[in-house]
């Protein structure tokens, strides 16, 4: 929580100290050791789970609401062509198809963050020191609140959902939370300019794993 200041002036306004450290890049956690990546995970798996206990018909009734929905995985799908092999083409719109037929949250909404990449983390000698940017906290569905993190790596995200299963009570479902992240970096793939889709494609590529027989599959 920022530890906010504020000065009557003239004019009024309000600061709050710095964290230490810089964003949590997948170099980063690469560079890690097995302690700790497992303690990062267990930070956050922590922060979401106690986020997520926030009463939702509180913080609906303090104003907060619900979070901008994404574009349907039908007009992702229609505006993919040319922009990746065919191979990989019919495997991207088989997950998609897939992402359509999801049914409800089965873990229903929350009140979270929906924006926990490492560019709005604080990270200093090897710990995470905090996370801030909460521009885009509402109710949504609580499997979205996972998908942020495997921005930075999807064995991050692998960690950080038993470790959350353990505090709540409540397990999400890996795999769709793998196929929510690919939903969103496809949508991301179709909608940036035309001189950043090679990262985007990469960024694609980066949140999934080969599985024989099946194309490029989200995290399992």
């Amino acid at each position: 929580i920022p530890d906010l200041r504020i000065e009557q002036g003239p004019p009024l306004f309000s600061w709050a100290p710095m964290l230490a450290g810089g964003h949590l890049t997948t170099a980063d956690y690469a560079a890690l050791p097995e302690v700790g990546k497992q303690r990062l995970a267990t930070d956050l798996a922590r922060f979401l789970a106690d986020l997520h206990r926030v009463d939702v018909a509180q913080m609906r009734a303090a104003g907060a609401q619900e979070v901008g929905r994404w574009t349907v995985p039908d007009q992702v799908a229609a505006a993919l062509d040319g922009l990746m092999p065919p191979d990989e083409l019919r495997a991207a719109r088989g997950i998609l198809a897939e992402v359509a037929a999801l049914p409800p949250d089965p873990l229903g909404a929350v009140f979270g963050q929906f924006d926990t990449h490492g560019w709005n983390m604080a990270f200093h000698d090897g710990r995470l020191r905090g996370i801030y940017d909460f521009g885009d906290a509402g109710i949504g569905p609580r499997h979205r609140d996972f998908v942020y993190v495997g921005f930075i790596a999807p064995d991050l995200t692998r960690r950080i959902l038993p470790i959350y299963g353990d505090e709540t009570g409540l397990h999400p479902d890996p795999h769709r939370v793998g196929l929510l992240t690919l939903w969103h970096r496809l949508w991301e793939l179709v909608t940036v300019p035309p001189e950043g889709r090679a990262v985007a494609l990469v960024r694609y590529r980066d949140c999934t794993i080969d599985a024989p027989g099946a194309g490029r599959q989200p995290m399992r």
